[in-house]
C-alpha cells in the first residue's frame, strides 16, 4: 500500500488508465458487447470475424477458445465495430466493444493463480465513497483496485485461490448502500468472465498483491452469511465441496437448454401444505412454488432458497409456458396477482419484466427446459417430500386443507423463550481489564472489587460522534452504511461489550455490556444500544 492512505475516508477515485502486468502478460483478454438483455457476452472478432457472442467453456478444444492476448484484444476496442465491417446483433445494446477477460478453467496451484475479488453494490459513483466493509479490507491487504463499469462496484485482484472450489458469494450487510441490492463480495478464481474497466482507484497499487490470507480472511468472516444467502458454506481449510456450482459459462452467460446446477442445502420455505393450499386450482404445484418463492424474496441475498432471483424467472418462464399460460400473465403472477390478496409478506416485488420475455422466447423454441420437481427441490424452492413429480401432488386433499386453514402455513423461525426475569437474572461478574476472548471466557470471579466508573464523559462523546455521524448522513454527505460503520465504532470505543463463543462455561451467547457501578457484565447488550440510541435521538 502506498504511504497515503487511499480510502482513509472511504472514498475510491478514479485515476489514469491502468492494468496490472500481471494480467497483461496472459493470453486471458476478450472484448464483449452488451445483449439484448442487458449481459456482457465475450466476443472474438479477431477469431470469428463478426461480433456476435462467442461460445467459450471447458470443453471446447484450446483452438476454438476465444481468448487472445493484451494487445490484441486492445486493437479492437479502438474503433467502431461497425465502420469496420464487424457485425453486431441488431439488439446488442452495444455499439463499441469493451476490454475483458476470461479467468482460467484449469486453475493452477494456489501460489500460481490470480483471484477476482468483486466487491458489488459497494460505491456511490457520484461521490466516490464506499461501504465501509470493502474499504477496510482493501486498506488492510492493498493491491490493484478497479472501479467497474457500473461505477458501484470495484473489482480487486490477488494472487491465492479458493481452496476447494471456483466462487464464494455472500452478502455483507444487509441493507442497500447504493441501489436497490445489498452490497456483496464474490470471489472467482476460474471460469469466469471480468469486464475490465482499468479504471484505477487512485493510491491503490498498480500490481498484483499475495492475497491467500485475505482470500482465507473472507471466507472464514463471512461462511455463514454465504450460507444464509443461500449459497454453500465453504470452508477454507478442509471444504468438502469438491464439485464446485455452475460456472459462469454455464449459468450466466450460456443459458441455454438445461438448467443450471443447484447450490443444494436444507429446505426451509413453506410447507407442502400450505403451498398446495395456495395454488390456484389450475396452476401447477412446481409453477406456484417457483412463483411463491419469487414473491416471498426467496431468491434474495437473505432468501431461504438456494438461488438467485434470474434464474427463479427464467424457471417461471419455462414453468408458465409448459402450463399453457402466456407472458402476460407469469409477469402479473411474479408482480403478486393472486398473492397479494395472500397473507404472505412481500419480500420481492418484480421489476424486470424483459427477463420473462426473454426466457419465454426460449422456452418456446426448446432452448430452455423447465425444470423437474427433482431440481426445484435441491434449489430449496420445494420441500423434499415433493420430489416425485406425480400430478397427485398438484392436488391438495380436504384434510390438508382443514390443517392448513388452521396455521399459517409461513416459514418457519425461531425464537427466544426466556423471559425478561429470566435474561435480568443472568449476570457474570469479571474483571472488566481481563474480558472474555476469542476461544474461552475465564470462570466467574467472586469478591473483586468493581473497576472505578468510566470517564465522566463517555456518554458525552458518544453523543457527539453519534449526532456528527447522523447529521453528515441527514445532510447527504454520507451513506446510511458509513453512518452506521461510525455508530459502531462510537459504541466500542465508548463503552465495553463482550459476545462470548457458544458453550463457555457461565455465559450465554448473547451480546454483554458493562455495568460498571454493579461490576458484572449483563446479558443486556441489545437493551443497552437501544437504550442509548433512544437517548441520543431524543436530542436532535
Amino acid at each position: 500500500m502506498t504511504e497515503r492512505d487511499p480510502l482513509g475516508n472511504n472514498i475510491a477515485e478514479v485515476g489514469e488508465t491502468t492494468y496490472p502486468d500481471a494480467i497483461k502478460e496472459k493470453d486471458w483478454w476478450v472484448t464483449w458487447i452488451l445483449d439484448e438483455v442487458g449481459r456482457k457476452r465475450p466476443v472474438a472478432p479477431w477469431q470469428t470475424g463478426h461480433g456476435f457472442p462467442a461460445k467459450w467453456n471447458q470443453q471446447l478444444p484450446e483452438h476454438k477458445q476465444p481468448q487472445t492476448d493484451f494487445k490484441t484484444a486492445t486493437e479492437y476496442v479502438k474503433f467502431t465495430p461497425r465502420e469496420q465491417g464487424i457485425s453486431l446483433p441488431d439488439d446488442a445494446q452495444s455499439d463499441t466493444l469493451s476490454l475483458g477477460i476470461i479467468l482460467p478453467y484449469d486453475r493452477p496451484a494456489l501460489e500460481d493463480c490470480i483471484s477476482l475479488i468483486d466487491w458489488d453494490d459497494v460505491r456511490n459513483p457520484k461521490t466516490g465513497e464506499i461501504h465501509p466493509t470493502a474499504a477496510e479490507f482493501i486498506n488492510k491487504y492493498g493491491g490493484y483496485v478497479e472501479v467497474s463499469t457500473s461505477g458501484e462496484g470495484l473489482h480487486q485482484f490477488v494472487w491465492g485461490g479458493l481452496r476447494k472450489r471456483g466462487k464464494f458469494i455472500a452478502p455483507i450487510d444487509q441493507e442497500p448502500f447504493i441501489g436497490e441490492d445489498v452490497p456483496q463480495v464474490e470471489i472467482y478464481d476460474g471460469g469466469r468472465h471480468v469486464a475490465m474497466t482499468g479504471r484505477h482507484v487512485i493510491g491503490t497499487d498498480a500490481y498484483i498483491k499475495d492475497g491467500q490470507q485475505y482470500i482465507d480472511e473472507l471466507v472464514t468472516a463471512y461462511a455463514h452469511a454465504e450460507q444464509d444467502a443461500g449459497h454453500r458454506t465453504y470452508d477454507p481449510e478442509n471444504g468438502t465441496y469438491d464439485s464446485s456450482t455452475a460456472t459462469a459459462s454455464s449459468s450466466e452467460t450460456d443459458f441455454e437448454g438445461d438448467v443450471p446446477d443447484p447450490e443444494t442445502g436444507e429446505y426451509s420455505g413453506p410447507p407442502l401444505i400450505a403451498l398446495q393450499y395456495r395454488k390456484p386450482e389450475d396452476y401447477s404445484l412446481a409453477y406456484h412454488a417457483v412463483i411463491e418463492t419469487f414473491y416471498r424474496g426467496g431468491g434474495n441475498a437473505d432468501g431461504y432458497a438456494h438461488i438467485q432471483n434470474w434464474r427463479l424467472e427464467g424457471f417461471a418462464a419455462a414453468l408458465g409456458h409448459q402450463d399453457g399460460l402466456d407472458k402476460r400473465e407469469i409477469i402479473a403472477d411474479l408482480g403478486g396477482d393472486y398473492l397479494d390478496e395472500t397473507d404472505i409478506d412481500c419480500g420481492c416485488r418484480h421489476e424486470t419484466p424483459h427477463r420473462i420475455e426473454y426466457g419465454y422466447e426460449r422456452a418456446a423454441t426448446d432452448r430452455l427446459a423447465a425444470p423437474s420437481h427433482s431440481t426445484l427441490v435441491d434449489y430449496g424452492i420445494l420441500p423434499p417430500e415433493a420430489i416425485d413429480d406425480s400430478p397427485s401432488l398438484d392436488v391438495v386433499s380436504e384434510d390438508a386443507a382443514q390443517q392448513e386453514s388452521t396455521t399459517d402455513g409461513g416459514v418457519d423461525t425461531e425464537s427466544d423463550t426466556k423471559t425478561d426475569t429470566e435474561r435480568d437474572t443472568d449476570v457474570i461478574a469479571v474483571d472488566p481489564e481481563q474480558p472474555p476472548a476469542s476461544g474461552g471466557v475465564p470462570e466467574p470471579e467472586t469478591g473483586s472489587e468493581p473497576d472505578p466508573e468510566p470517564e465522566p464523559d463517555s456518554d458525552e462523546q458518544f453523543k457527539q460522534k453519534v449526532t456528527a455521524a447522523i447529521a453528515e448522513f441527514d445532510n447527504d454527505k454520507i451513506k446510511r452504511a458509513t453512518a452506521r460503520d461510525r455508530i459502531a465504532k462510537a459504541f466500542t470505543n465508548c463503552y465495553d461489550f463482550v459476545f462470548p463463543e457458544e458453550q463457555v462455561h457461565g455465559w450465554r451467547t448473547t451480546l454483554y455490556s458493562y455495568h460498571p457501578p454493579s461490576g458484572v457484565y449483563e446479558p443486556r447488550g441489545k437493551r443497552f444500544i437501544q437504550k442509548k440510541l433512544e437517548l441520543v435521538a431524543g436530542t436532535l
